[in-house]
């Protein structure tokens, strides 16, 4: 799958995400976070806000991209578990239920 090249395909992307996760899952909830900040970021580039709404728009897909291309979710060491290591070795990140 290609990197999106605009915020309107970035919107896309994480809407697809999103509707992959389980509402609780740690990832899912990132996720949803990011999508409301970019949601809030395109309206105010339509709206004509920003001095640069160009380089405000590749400055988000470019941040956006960096969240596309990160390591795919999987499960993390248990909290208070002596035995497990404090990271994956590999850095990638982890998908959790998200408390409460």
């Amino acid at each position: 799958m290609s990197l999106p090249t605009t915020v309107d395909g970035v919107l896309g992307r994480l809407r697809e995400i999103q509707a992959e996760l389980p509402a609780r899952d740690g990832v899912a909830v990132f996720n949803g976070m990011y999508l409301t900040v970019t949601e809030r970021i395109a309206s105010t580039i339509a709206e004509a806000t920003f001095r640069s709404p160009d380089a405000m728009t590749d400055l988000d897909v470019r941040f956006a991209n960096l969240w596309l291309t990160a390591p795919p979710a999987a499960p993390c060491p248990r909290r208070g578990d002596p035995s497990s290591p404090p990271a994956r070795p590999d850095g990638s990140r982890c998908s959790t239920p998200w408390p409460g």
